[in-house]
């Protein structure tokens, strides 16, 4: 008979520390080590990215809350952090193009007043003009 055991009864088994912290030990190094980055910043590099990764593992990833919970916060963030930035981007666009456009209507309303009363000026002066010439 086939000797596989269920995804449930693996989970309930415990990881060995050691394979635990060898791989995210190895993760980590290759997060922090920078091909072109000097010693010092590398130094710096690593104190940053201790604290985020501590911050991160305390907030998303506490072994306290059940994986379902670890997931949803985790993509939920992901997710809301990235619809937060395209609503900024959104917004600073929108503003943007409305004082561009703003700016420009208010040249060509001017413009297309002053167009108007000359039009205007000259028709009236026309019209006047006829009626004062034929009283004559």
């Amino acid at each position: 008979h086939d000797k596989r055991k269920s995804s449930l009864d693996l989970r309930k088994l415990a990881v060995p520390d050691s394979l635990l912290f060898s791989s995210r030990n190895a993760i980590m190094d290759d997060m922090t080590v920078s091909s072109y980055g000097s010693q010092k910043t590398m130094r710096g590099s690593k104190l940053v990215g201790k604290s985020v990764r501590g911050c991160f593992h305390r907030i998303f990833l506490n072994p306290s809350y059940p994986l379902r919970k670890q997931m949803l916060l985790t993509f939920g963030s992901i997710s809301s952090l990235t619809i937060l930035v395209v609503m900024v981007v959104s917004i600073i666009a929108s503003i943007a193009s409305g004082n561009a456009i703003r700016g420009k209507s208010s040249t060509h309303v001017e413009e297309w007043v002053d167009d108007f009363m000359f039009t205007i000026s000259r028709l009236t002066a026309e019209a006047l003009s006829t009626t004062v010439v034929s009283t004559d």
